[in-house]
């Protein structure tokens, strides 16, 4: 298997778990019920195990482990963070959960494009 062969389907769970959290977002704030619905529930759980499972697996293939580097580390928690606050903040409908998972999501995405866990460090 090749790099390329887990990049992309990483990258498409990236935007299938952002999308999913999206589409929850406004629902939930329009009030549309079909988002607590389970199969849209179960998606969006098991988009979020594919991000994790396809990105432990893409360090795993370039060698780079998370608590071996900062970086990954950084990516690693900050996506365990939203895999926590999002189903919960989206249940309770808390304002504050949902803006720091997305937050704690964009973190994740910055990270990964830049390889830098700190904003201020280049």
């Amino acid at each position: 298997m090749s790099y390329e062969m887990l990049k992309h389907p990483h990258l498409l769970l990236i935007a299938i778990t952002a999308g999913l959290f999206a589409i929850r977002l406004v629902g939930g704030l329009i009030g549309l019920s079909i988002v607590h619905a389970a199969l849209v529930r179960i998606l969006h759980h098991l988009s979020d195990l594919g991000v994790l499972v396809t990105g432990l697996l893409l360090g795993h293939f370039i060698s780079q482990y998370p608590f071996a580097n900062d970086w990954l580390t950084a990516k690693f928690a900050a996506l365990l963070v939203y895999m926590v606050l999002a189903p919960i903040s989206l249940k309770r409908g808390s304002i504050v959960g949902l803006i720091l998972a997305g937050g704690a999501l964009g973190y994740a995405a910055w990270v990964g494009l830049n390889k830098v866990p700190f904003p201020a460090v280049f």
